[in-house]
């Protein structure tokens, strides 16, 4: 039995509306899924709607089963529920023109791209993985940014990150490489998760009868968390509704985060404009204290694209302030002080420490490892031993040792490029004697046995060496630098993230007597401090897309500063934009505290704090500001330091 008390006034009227579209904008902690199933329940039984004309849409597997469990906890009516792939991949699957076994994962869709780009240019070796795969990327993005599947839809991304990263034949030839791609793809009966969604909007568009026949399956179509909609989505969207467009779209475009997927928080501009749909705002935040709730809206009323909304906390003005932001000198400082936080939180609390970037967050995971704080990280933490450079410095030291191993010599023999051949490796027994005599044979490879024999040389040098110099020689003077610096291409991020791990190896390096010790250490890297299992431990480490739709007691949000929030250095407007409400999302995962946490460097090498925590007004900036050393609120302004440009005397009222 339907039962509508427990909802609140804004609510109550989503559920109960009528025929037609509505824009349901849900703030963070809003209860919007608490509303999506109470309107399935409302449509079946007060509006007599069988329950298989109703299709519930949401972004995530996870969302679609959670979702499903709690509409049945209280019904037993069967309601399709699914993610846009999903559901597509089954409207597609009966066309029969898809087979389900010819479904391409990246290595497979790497080994095409591979072909079409040796058949392009004589390459001497593969061309690099990164690279590959970035290309393979953006032409993803290309298809979920196009509003029509046909070939004029396909815009180049000439803005986008990745693309600027890319070689510059790569650029010139980018429409060549997809329209190579897309036809070795359809000769061969292949698709991934973005051709799901692509191919059955090519269907649709050139298939009347096949746009009909779903027409008529769905009378009403509930979207959850419809910010996150790219183009080709809501093209698909659009194609299967029809008059009287029953659409109840929920979102909020503040937390539109998805835009290197190619999700676009105008899609929601867009379905008032095309639909002319109805609004209502569920304006209740139940999840945070009011002071969690003003600062973070704050922050967000600076922008100047959002649909203009308010929020309130159900809670009553918490007398404590519980958002603070710390501000430290040197990054190691910031991170001291996090852990201090971290090793006297209650075990009744859950705590989650968010981060802009998956480099970042796995840093402070090996250095929380060597503090050994135990943590769980959901996305996946990476055993920085397993990273490509790291086998590679390995497989430098373990051909120092003399001990000569193809796989080793196979990974490194071409970093920096010495245009050797794998041919010369076949020999057996395995041996560098005989892989210089393979090139001793034959003439016209003076300059590759060259190569090799100071690559001899070098290995036969750094025997003798401890294993700190050792390190730190294989990185500056046998030109392994270089080559990362090679495989990062443009991408400035990817070679910080080189840089850092390398740092992180060097520093380990220090603390070994011998290279048999270190190793032996690497291998035991995983037992050293166990990663819980989720819900065992009360400390969370995530980026702050893999915590979205989350919360927790408190949240800390280290490295608020300049070049990562907003990320790169001269960011465009739109991306500033994403960036400002990638910092929203994190700081309205927030029940009970906040902090935030930036460095502001050193007179000589100064760091700037976030422009986004500008937006917020000099009071309340007082009020928050604390002291990290005795949690103390500040009385006099935050302290600018070396940075007069960014004086809060003058921040926005």
């Amino acid at each position: 039995m339907l039962n509508l008390n427990e909802l609140n006034d804004a609510q109550r009227q989503a559920v109960m509306h009528g025929e037609g579209p509505l824009l349901v904008l849900a703030g963070p902690g809003s209860g919007k899924t608490l509303t999506i199933t109470k309107r399935i329940q409302y449509l079946i039984e007060e509006l007599g709607v069988p329950s298989q004309q109703i299709l519930v849409i949401t972004f995530t597997k996870a969302a679609a089963q959670s979702m499903q469990s709690r509409f049945q906890e209280q019904n037993s009516q069967v309601v399709p529920f699914g993610t846009f792939h999903s559901c597509f991949y089954n409207f597609l699957n009966e066309t029969g023109k898809l087979i389900p076994g010819k479904f391409w994962n990246l290595s497979r869709k790497r080994q095409v791209m591979e072909q079409i780009l040796l058949q392009k240019a004589d390459f001497y070796q593969k061309p690099s993985k990164v690279q590959t795969e970035e290309l393979l990327s953006l032409f993803g993005y290309c298809k979920n940014t196009a509003f029509s599947a046909r070939p004029e839809a396909i815009k180049i991304p000439q803005e986008h990150e990745l693309f600027l990263s890319l070689p510059g034949s790569w650029q010139k030839d980018f429409l060549m490489l997809f329209q190579q791609y897309e036809k070795m793809r359809k000769e061969q009966g292949g698709f991934d998760y973005d051709d799901i969604l692509y191919d059955c909007l090519n269907e649709m568009e050139e298939n009347p009868s096949f746009r009909n026949y779903w027409q008529k399956q769905f009378s009403h179509i509930l979207i959850d968390e419809m910010q996150d909609s790219n183009p080709i989505q809501y093209a698909l969207l659009k194609q299967l509704s029809v008059a009287p467009y029953n659409l109840f779209a929920v979102g909020d475009d503040d937390q539109s985060i998805y835009g290197f997927r190619g999700a676009k928080p105008e899609c929601l501009k867009w379905f008032l404009q095309d639909f002319q749909s109805s609004v209502l705002v569920l304006d209740v935040n139940y999840r945070s204290t009011s002071s969690i709730v003003q600062l973070s809206q704050q922050m967000m009323e600076e922008s100047q694209s959002r649909l203009k909304k308010h929020f309130r906390a159900a809670m009553e003005p918490d007398d404590e302030k519980p958002c603070f932001f710390h501000e430290f000198t040197e990054r190691e400082h910031l991170y001291d002080y996090l852990f201090k936080q971290l090793k006297l939180v209650s075990p009744k609390e859950t705590v989650g420490v968010l981060f802009r970037t998956n480099s970042l967050m796995q840093s402070c995971a090996r250095k929380m490892r060597k503090q050994e704080i135990p943590f769980h990280m959901r996305e996946g933490g990476q055993n920085p031993y397993e990273h490509f450079i790291a086998r590679d410095l390995f497989a430098y030291l373990e051909l120092s040792k003399g001990i000569p191993l193809r796989e080793d010599f196979l990974l490194i023999m071409n970093k920096p490029l010495r245009y050797l051949s794998r041919e010369a490796l076949r020999c057996e027994p395995f041996s560098m004697k005989k892989v210089k005599e393979y090139y001793e044979k034959y003439e016209g490879s003076g300059n590759v046995k060259k190569y090799l024999e100071k690559l001899l040389g070098q290995l036969s040098y750094m025997k003798e060496l401890s294993l700190p110099l050792a390190v730190n020689y294989i990185w500056k003077v046998v030109g392994y630098e270089q080559y990362c610096r090679m495989e990062a291409g443009n991408n400035k991020e990817r070679l910080e993230e080189y840089n850092e791990l390398m740092g992180w190896l060097l520093q380990e390096a220090t603390e070994y007597t011998d290279w048999k010790e270190w190793k032996a250490a690497a291998q035991d890297y995983e037992r050293k401090v166990p990663q819980c299992s989720c819900g065992e431990e009360k400390i969370q480490l995530m980026t702050v897309h893999g915590a979205k739709g989350l919360e927790f007691d408190r949240v800390y949000i280290p490295e608020v500063n300049e070049k990562i929030y907003p990320k790169g250095n001269l960011p465009a407007a739109e991306h500033c934009e994403e960036e400002r409400r990638i910092l929203y999302v994190a700081m309205t995962r927030a029940k009970k505290n906040l902090e935030l946490l930036y460095t502001i460097g050193t007179k000589e090498r100064p760091r700037l704090p976030s422009r986004f925590i500008y937006g917020i007004n000099r009071k309340q900036f007082r009020q928050i500001h604390s002291c990290p050393e005795t949690h103390q609120i500040c009385q006099i302004p935050f302290r600018t330091h070396h940075h007069p440009q960014y004086n809060p005397e003058q921040a926005p009222r």
